[in-house]
């Protein structure tokens, strides 16, 4: 949500992206590209920092068998809503979002904390937002309890991807 839309805004700034965008390639293959890319970026970074969590930690993991489709929507959904903030905003205004996502992420999203740690009013808006849901659908397919998982968490997900992927191809395939 974060790199991918930054380094568009850099291929925006160099002129690489107005190139890209001059091959005869349909756009929704450069679309498609970008997302692979992203969701082969992000493996090694996951796994080892599960590898170094579990082994500093002493993680007790049970590993559900979503745990796989559960990175690969995370990532989708991340990926495809930056890309669509990057397509849509000019380098400077993107560069500016993504700071303000960090920020909202680390700062005031329940990634590393309760929810109920949050005020009230923030705590409806975070059951909008992708962050919470992001972190719930990693812990839950992780550490899968006898309970099992619940499947909001991934609806909102689903949601959220489905609407940055649809607003990626809207603005990519739009004629000017």
């Amino acid at each position: 949500m974060v790199m991918a839309p930054q380094l568009v805004a850099t291929a925006k700034t160099e002129g690489t992206f107005t190139y890209n965008q001059t091959l005869p390639v349909p756009r929704t293959a450069v679309v498609v590209s970008e997302v692979t890319i992203w969701l082969f970026v992000a493996a090694p970074g996951l796994l080892l920092g599960l590898l170094v969590a579990v082994l500093r930690f002493d993680l007790a993991l049970r590993v559900s068998w979503l745990a796989v489709p559960a990175m690969v929507l995370v990532a989708l959904t991340a990926t495809t809503v930056g890309l669509a903030i990057a397509y849509a905003a000019p380098p400077p205004v993107t560069n500016m979002v993504t700071q303000l996502i960090v920020f909202i992420a680390l700062m005031f999203s329940p990634i590393n904390f309760p929810v109920d740690r949050l005020p009230e009013w923030l705590q409806t808006v975070q059951q909008v937002l992708p962050f919470q849901h992001l972190a719930q659908v990693v812990r839950d397919s992780l550490t899968a309890g006898p309970g099992g998982i619940s499947a909001a968490p991934y609806a909102v997900l689903v949601a959220w991807c489905a609407i940055g992927f649809a607003s990626t191809l809207r603005i990519m395939t739009r004629r000017d």
